[in-house]
Order: C-alpha cells, then sequence, then structure tokens
C-alpha cells in the first residue's frame, strides 16, 4: 500500500520533533531556569574544580597505562590460545564495566579501607576503566598494527623498542581519544567521589548534589549546571575532531611482539577483585540483615520497587528504540543523534525535579524517564545508528517499489531490528537495577534497594551490604533474561 508522501512528512516530522524534545528536555527545562542562574566564585569553588579536573587526568592516566599493559596479556592469549578464549577473557576483563557501580565501590571499602579522598576515586575508576581500555587497546593493535609488527621482527626489534617506537607513536591519536573519553566518563561521574570522595574529595557532581539536596540553593546549583554542561560540550566536540589513525590490514606474524604473559595479570586484577568481593562475608551479611528488622521490613517493598522501575526502563528503552527506526535519522538529525551528549545524572535529575517537583508515585517516574534517556545515547552510538543503516539498500529497494514508510518499518526493519532491541532493553534494566545516582537526586527516601545498599555502604554495615548486592544482581539478572527470552522469541518469529 503506498502512503501519501504528504502524510509520511509529517508523520516522521512530528515523531522526530517528539524525539529531539524528549533527549533535549533536560537541557531545555535548565535554559528555562538560565535568568536564576548564579555562581559565587570563591576558594572552594576553585578547589572543587581543580579535585573534579585532578581526579579525572590521574584516573584517565591510570587507565590508559594499565590497560595498554593488560592489552598485551590479551595479546598472549590470542597467539598461545583459540579465539574463543579470547572472547571468554574480553567478557571476564569487561566484568567491572557490566555489573552495578556499587558493587565496585563496595569490594574497594571493604578490601582497602585507605581509599579515601584522590586516591579512593582513582582506584575505583581505575577499577572500574582499565578492562575496558585493554579491550580496546587490543583491538586497536590487531587490527592496524599487523604489517609494522611483522616488519619489525624481521628486522630484529625487540619488544621494549616496537612498543615505545612503534605502537605507541603509531596509535596515538587513538590513545587520546581513549583517554579524552575516560577523562570525560570520570569527570561527569557522581556516585564514585560520592561514596569514596569523602570530606575533601568534592566533585561539581556532588557539589550540585548539596547544592540541591542539602543547601536548597538552586541558583547556585543552575549556575554549577551550565558550567558542567559547558565542559562536559567542550570534551565531546573535542572527542569528535580527534583525528583518527588509517587501518591496515591485520597480520599475526610477528604480534609476539606486543604480548606479554604477566600483563594479564594487571587486566583479571579488577573482576578477580570483584568476584571475591561479592562471595566473601555473604553468610555473615545475611545474620546482619536479619538483625536489622527495620531493613527486613522495607526490603520486599524496595525490591519490587526495583524490578518495576527496571522492567519499566527496559520497555521504555525499546520504545526509544522503535521510535529512533521508524524516524530513520539522515542527514542532520543522524548528525544530531550522533552527537548528542547524555547529560549527566545529577543534571538530569535537577532537570526533573524543576519540571516536576512532585515525589511519591512521581519519583518512580521520574527515575524511569531519567534513566532511559541518559542511557538510549549510548546505545545509540554503541550499535543501533549501524545497524539501521545496514538495513539501507533494503528501504531503498522497497520505497522504489512504492511501499510506504510505515510498510517498510513493519515488514522490513523492525523485524530484523526487533530481537536486538530487546536484548538492549535488557542490558537497561540492569543498569536501572544499580542505578543510584539519579535516585539519590530525585529520590526523597531510600525507595529502591540500590539506596538502601547506598545506605548500608554510608554506615559502614558493608557486610549487611554485600547480601543485598546478591538480591540486586539476582533481580538484574532476571529481568535481563526476560527482556533476552524476548529478543530469542521474536528472532524466531521472524525467521520463520
Amino acid at each position: 500500500m503506498v502512503g501519501s508522501p504528504f502524510l509520511n512528512f509529517k508523520r516522521h516530522f512530528v515523531l522526530s520533533l517528539l524525539l529531539l524534545a524528549v533527549l533535549f528536555f533536560p537541557f531545555a527545562t535548565l535554559l528555562r531556569q538560565a535568568q536564576e542562574v548564579q555562581i559565587t566564585w570563591n576558594t572552594q569553588l576553585f578547589k572543587v574544580i581543580m579535585f573534579t579536573l585532578q581526579q579525572a587526568f590521574l584516573s584517565s592516566a591510570a587507565s590508559l597505562v594499565f590497560g595498554v599493559l593488560g592489552a598485551l596479556g590479551l595479546s598472549w592469549i590470542r597467539i598461545s590460545w583459540s579465539p574463543r578464549w579470547v572472547k571468554w577473557a574480553e567478557g571476564m576483563i569487561l566484568l567491572p564495566n557490566v555489573v552495578p557501580v556499587l558493587l565496585i565501590l563496595l569490594v574497594t571499602m571493604k578490601l582497602f579501607p585507605w581509599a579515601i579522598g584522590l586516591k579512593g576515586v582513582t582506584l575505583v575508576h581505575a577499577l572500574m576503566n582499565v578492562g575496558l581500555v585493554s579491550v580496546a587497546v587490543h583491538r586497536l593493535v590487531w587490527t592496524k598494527m599487523g604489517g609494522m609488527a611483522e616488519l619489525a621482527l624481521i628486522e630484529g626489534a625487540s619488544r621494549r623498542q616496537f612498543l615505545f617506537k612503534g605502537v605507541l607513536p603509531y596509535l596515538r591519536n587513538d590513545l587520546l581519544l581513549l583517554f579524552l573519553f575516560v577523562f570525560a566518563l570520570c569527570m561527569s561521574s557522581f556516585a564514585v567521589p560520592l561514596m569514596v570522595g569523602g570530606s575533601q574529595g568534592t566533585t561539581i557532581e556532588t557539589l550540585i548534589y548539596q547544592k540541591i539536596r542539602l543547601q536548597t540553593n538552586w541558583r547556585e546549583a543552575l549556575g554549577l549546571s551550565f558550567m558542567q554542561v559547558a565542559i562536559v560540550c567542550f570534551l565531546a566536540w573535542t572527542l569528535g575532531k580527534t583525528p583518527r589513525s588509517s587501518i591496515q590490514s591485520a597480520r599475526p606474524v610477528g604480534m609476539t611482539l606486543v604480548s606479554a604473559p604477566l600483563a594479564l595479570i594487571l587486566a583479571l586484577f579488577a573482576p578477580v577483585l570483584v568476584i571475591y568481593g561479592m562471595v566473601s562475608d555473604v553468610a555473615v551479611g545475611w545474620e546482619r540483615v536479619r538483625a536489622l528488622h527495620g531493613l527486613l521490613a522495607i526490603l520486599i517493598d524496595v525490591v519490587l520497587a526495583s524490578f518495576v522501575i527496571a522492567m519499566s526502563v527496559g520497555f521504555c528503552t525499546i520504545l526509544l528504540l522503535a521510535t529512533i527506526s521508524f524516524v530513520y535519522p539522515q542527514g542532520v538529525l543522524r548528525k544530531i543523534l550522533l552527537g548528542y551528549v547524555a547529560p549527566s545524572s545529577v543534571l538530569m535529575g535537577f532537570a526533573l525535579l524543576i519540571a516536576c517537583p512532585q515525589f511519591g508515585v512521581w519519583t518512580v517516574v521520574k527515575i524511569i524517564l531519567g534513566v532511559s534517556v541518559i542511557s538510549i545515547a549510548s546505545f545509540y552510538r554503541m550499535q543501533w545508528d549501524s545497524l539501521l543503516h545496514g538495513l539501507e539498500g533494503q528501504r531503498v529497494v522497497a520505497q522504489l517499489m512504492g511501499a510506504s514508510d510505515y510498510m517498510i518499518w513493519k515488514r522490513i526493519v523492525w523485524p530484523q531490528i526487533a530481537p536486538q532491541a530487546f536484548f538492549i532493553g535488557g542490558l537497561a534494566s540492569i543498569w536501572a537495577w544499580g542505578d543510584i545516582s539519579l535516585s539519590s537526586v530525585v529520590a526523597e527516601r531510600s525507595i529502591t534497594l540500590s539506596l538502601v545498599i547506598k545506605s548500608l555502604m554510608g554506615t559502614y554495615r558493608l557486610d549487611a551490604a554485600t547480601f543485598l548486592i546478591w538480591i540486586l544482581l539476582l533481580g538484574g539478572a532476571v529481568t535481563f533474561l526476560f527482556f533476552y527470552g524476548g529478543s530469542r522469541v521474536l528472532d524466531h518469529e521472524f525467521e520463520n
């Protein structure tokens, strides 16, 4: 059935505006309050800015250094074992990026009680990002250094010479990109400095939180929010302008120069630490939870609230992905989505509080909306854009045959990408289970399991928090498996 061109344009225009309105709602809300902006420039604010930049720089530098060394360990696995083991190793190394940040914080507080302030924030950020950098550098080396490694081996270069005179100079632009990416993540981090920053470890994010929740000084919070947005936008612009290295064909000959078995210890340090922290003190934690009768009384309620939020975030994410797939971003709209910088959790929470100051059930709605919007930008850049534009040829053929945009989406686009949409929805539900950043801003009390765990950690009841972490991980697994099951069912249905 051929659709009306005007009707198709109107439908796309309206949906595009709605999509952009949802994504830019936090920034628009803050801009509406621009006349209330106030920034008090004093010694305290200068110290906060310097600490924010310092911890982000040190965290990024540590992640990059140990990540490059960890990549050598992955290369050793790739040479000595089969490619299947490389995938398992990468999955293991990326474990700190998959589990909720609460677990990394809990392990750090249990095993490294001295990690407070700058050293604590740097340590946690490094544990979270070393694996990500290791995998990224490993793939870069094997994609771009094959021919050079073979030549260096023939010429008799040592591992040290090839690493410092070959790999690092050649991948300079890519490593700079990785450094800036981790820097942006650490600079806008909220949960980590909030929990382990200590009295002197205040960042811009935590200062905004203090102005909102503790001092109710929304004018200064607005001023700090605009400052944060400006810095993040500058970093996003810089990331977009960073040049990429040219790509060579991958050749495994000579890659022994970029492999070292002992370096694998650095890459596996964080995931092993996470696993140890998960299994230690679980029995003691259960006894502590049983002794806290007030905690037992609210446990079922907070678990149910977390389940509802996680499931809702999963479905909202799928709805946003489906809307994007129907609009099929091209031209300016695609550039906007690829360049979109999601607001930090604190900024999103602040905007939601301004737009809707009510609590109660509205708190749950704000958490669902906020987590969904924050996560959608990452999912779009990571996979959704490439999935959509991989179907460009089929869309063009269908348009030439006279099919309407709706029929193309219903019969061609959505059936092929719906399973992946449900898989992404499952990942978003895991993030929702572990959220403490946005929830801490918009919730008036501990209404979710993650907030209860955060409260226990704040009072150093780490054994009880360890037991509840298992409930949180189990809940995340249940919601993920629900969406993953939906992904498999849709995949099977569309194939038939």
